[in-house]
């Protein structure tokens, strides 16, 4: 016959832990944004104790950058469109964070590569700051292989890192596909990544 369980077990059982509480206040905040009703992210996050808001924002996060995946913001980011004082001219790489355009400087006149934070992580404190940890720990370099940052800033919400433009600059996913597409590696190929990865 089964023993009844302590009562400090039945209590641990009954009491849901963070993270449902994260998942169900995630659930009300859907039904608040259906009925659109739906207080800004960071208000939303406040209302609840910090336990389990180390959970809900982890959850919102996903939610806002899956829906930006599904659902990209048309038109928001473009060739032509003015960014504090730089205009884009064309796309030239995405990560995990933020996309990056060439781009013209109007004062002092000059071409740079300008990374753009994603619109929907501006909504999380963490995802600022490690873009700001970014662009710190990048001003503090100067060496001739790290490019380098000339300013960082925000305009109308969109948060950008303005750094030197390398012409004809190729991505190590770039260059790995360019290896695939040639074959079997020649015999120079473990020097070369030796010589790729010194200068690094």
């Amino acid at each position: 016959m089964a023993q009844p369980l302590p009562l400090a077990a039945e209590t641990a059982f009954s009491q849901p832990s963070p993270h449902m509480q994260a998942e169900r206040a995630f659930h009300v905040y859907l039904d608040q944004s259906r009925a659109g009703e739906a207080p800004s992210i960071s208000a939303f996050l406040a209302s609840y104790p910090p336990d389990v808001r180390v959970h809900l924002e982890l959850i919102l996060e996903d939610y806002i950058s899956l829906r930006g995946v599904l659902q990209p913001q048309a038109g928001l980011i473009a060739a032509g469109l003015e960014v504090g004082p730089f205009r884009l001219v064309r796309e030239i790489g995405r990560g995990g964070m933020g996309c990056i355009w060439e781009a013209q400087q109007r004062l002092p006149r000059r071409v740079v590569a300008l990374k753009i934070l994603y619109p929907h992580l501006s909504f999380f404190d963490h995802s600022l700051e490690r873009f700001e940890k970014e662009a710190r720990a990048c001003g503090r370099i100067s060496h001739e292989h790290i490019v380098a940052i000339h300013e960082v800033g925000e305009h109308q919400g969109l948060h950008w890192i303005a750094m030197e433009l390398v012409p004809g600059g190729l991505s190590l996913a770039d260059m790995i596909a360019e290896l695939r597409e040639r074959g079997a590696p020649g015999k120079d190929h473990w020097l070369r990544c030796a010589r790729l990865f010194r200068q690094i």
